[in-house]
């Protein structure tokens, strides 16, 4: 339909996260983060990926600077993840 948004709609079978989503992010690069009850969220626009803090709390808020290194924050916790587009 003309004028109406493209929207997909994703399952939590699909991205393996928790029900809850606290914050949202999109680097330079338009990978998406979202800080969810399980963890840290990746968006590729096609795969999801999941990282884990230590403590495996809440991530609550997101925060990416100019050189898209990922500050995140948890309960008692603020970890600084450079290393995720090394990651597979």
């Amino acid at each position: 339909m003309l004028g109406l948004p493209l929207v997909y709609n994703y399952s939590k079978s699909i991205y393996q996260g928790g029900s809850r989503t606290w914050d949202i992010k999109q680097d330079s690069h338009g990978i998406m983060y979202f800080g969810n009850s399980e963890g840290l969220l990746t968006f590729d626009g096609r795969y999801w990926k999941t990282f884990s803090l230590p403590n495996h709390t809440n991530i609550r808020s997101i925060w990416i600077d100019v050189n898209d290194r990922i500050y995140v924050g948890g309960k008692v916790i603020l970890a600084i993840l450079n290393a995720l587009r090394n990651q597979d």
